[in-house]
C-alpha cells in the first residue's frame, strides 16, 4: 500500500495547467473575441469543465494528506485552521481588489457593470463568509470565478465530519455513497451537471456538483493507494483520461447530452487523469522540473487573480489599444502570471503560515497538555 511521503509534482502540474484552461474559457466573457480560435477551440467551447478537474485535484490531496490522521476534535480544527489559511487570505485580498476596481469602473465609465453583476453589499458579505455559492446568492458577484473556491470550503468542511465519523477503512463506502446520491439529485433535479435554478429555490445545484468531483477524488486516492505501482498503469490511465477530458470539452455545453458529457467528464475523465499522473514515474520525473512546480505553486493565484487582472485592464482600456487580440491575450497571460508568481511568494505563503502558526500553536500546546 502507498502512504504519503511528500508532494506529487505531476498532481500539482495538472493543476497549473487546469487553471490555464479555466483562463481561455473566460477569455471571450472578459474581451470579447477568441484568440487563436482554432489552437484552443475545446477550451473555449466547454473549458468550464476544468473545474471539476480541480475538485477531483482536491479530494485526492486532501486524502492523501489527511485521510489517516483525523482522530478528534483538535486535528479537525488544525485541518479547518489549514483550510482557512489556505484558500481565505488570497480570496479576501482578491475580492477587496475588484470591489475597488469596480468603483473605480463608476468614476470612469459611469457604470460599474462588468461581467458580473451582483455587486452590493450583501453579496460583498456572503463573499466575506465564503458563503457566495451556497444558495444564499441571487447569481454571480465580484470575484465571481471565486464561486468554487465558496462550494469547495464547506465541501472541505464536510469531508472532515465525515473522516469524524466514519472510520478511515469505511471512506470507500461513504465517498462512493455521496458520489451516487449527488449524481442522482444532479441528474434528477438539475437542469444540466454544471448549472440551473437551486433545487426547491434553496439548494445551490453546484454544491451537489463539487461533492461529486470531491469525492471522486477521495474514492482515486482510495485505490491509488491499494495498487500496486504497475510500470505503465499510470500512463494509461492518463492517455484514457486526457483524450476522453479533451474530447467531452469539445462538445457544447448545452447539447442534448449535456448531463451524461458533465458526469463521464467528473466521474470517468477526471478521475483517471489525476489517478495518472499521480501513478506516472515518468510524469513525475518531468513535472518535478522548475516549471512543473512554479506552474503548480501558482496555480491557485492564476484561478484568483485572472478576472482582477482582466478588470484591471478594462479599466485602462485595453480592449481598444490592441489592434490584435492575439497580443493581448499574449500581455494578458503574461500579468497574470507575473501576479500570480508575486502572489504566492508575498501573500499565500507568508498569509498562511501566519495563520497555522498563530491559530494551531494553542490547539498544540492544549493537546500536549492533555496528553
Amino acid at each position: 500500500m502507498r502512504v504519503a511521503s511528500g508532494r506529487i509534482p505531476a498532481i500539482d502540474t495538472l493543476r497549473g495547467m487546469a487553471a490555464f484552461i479555466i483562463i481561455f474559457w473566460h477569455y471571450p466573457f472578459f474581451f470579447g473575441p477568441k484568440p487563436l480560435p482554432s489552437t484552443f477551440a475545446p477550451f473555449y467551447t466547454n473549458g468550464q469543465a476544468a473545474v471539476d478537474v480541480f475538485f477531483v485535484i482536491s479530494g485526492f490531496i486532501l486524502s492523501y494528506v489527511y485521510l489517516d490522521r483525523i482522530s478528534d476534535a483538535s486535528d479537525a480544527y488544525r485541518y479547518v485552521v489549514k483550510r482557512i489559511a489556505r484558500l481565505y487570505p488570497l480570496h479576501f485580498v482578491t475580492l477587496i481588489v475588484v470591489a475597488a476596481l469596480f468603483l473605480g469602473l463608476l468614476f470612469t465609465r459611469g457604470h460599474e457593470a462588468y461581467v458580473y453583476t451582483n455587486r452590493n453589499v450583501y453579496h460583498f458579505v456572503l463573499n466575506l463568509l465564503l458563503l457566495q455559492y451556497v444558495g444564499l446568492q441571487q447569481g454571480w458577484s465580484f470575484n465571481g470565478p471565486s464561486w468554487s473556491i465558496s462550494t469547495e470550503f464547506w465541501i472541505n468542511v464536510a469531508f472532515v465530519v465525515g473522516l469524524l465519523l466514519v472510520k478511515p477503512r469505511r471512506q470507500l463506502v461513504l465517498s462512493l455513497l455521496v458520489i451516487a446520491l449527488c449524481t442522482w439529485a444532479i441528474t434528477h433535479w438539475g437542469q444540466t451537471w454544471r448549472g440551473g435554478p437551486m433545487w426547491g429555490g434553496w439548494f445551490e445545484h453546484n454544491l451537489a456538483r463539487t461533492a461529486c468531483g470531491f469525492y471522486a477524488g477521495v474514492t482515486v486516492y482510495m485505490l491509488w493507494r491499494s495498487v500496486p505501482g504497475l510500470p505503465t498503469l499510470g500512463e494509461l490511465a492518463l492517455v484514457l483520461g486526457v483524450g476522453l477530458f479533451l474530447y467531452l470539452i469539445s462538445l457544447e455545453p448545452d447539447g442534448p447530452h449535456e448531463m451524461l458529457f458533465g458526469a463521464l467528464l467528473t466521474l470517468v475523465a477526471a478521475p483517471l487523469m489525476v489517478f495518472g499522473t499521480a501513478t506516472s514515474a515518468l510524469l513525475n520525473a518531468v513535472c518535478s522540473s522548475t516549471f512543473g512546480k512554479w506552474i503548480g505553486d501558482i496555480s491557485y493565484s492564476i484561478y484568483m487573480w485572472h478576472f482582477p487582472v482582466a478588470a484591471f485592464l478594462v479599466l485602462l482600456g485595453a480592449r481598444s489599444a490592441f489592434a490584435s487580440h492575439t497580443w493581448l491575450a499574449a500581455v494578458y497571460v503574461a500579468i497574470v502570471l507575473i501576479v500570480a508568481t508575486v502572489s504566492y511568494h508575498y501573500l499565500e505563503v507568508p498569509a498562511r503560515d501566519w495563520i497555522v502558526g498563530r491559530f494551531t500553536k494553542r490547539s498544540t500546546l492544549v493537546a500536549n497538555a492533555n496528553s
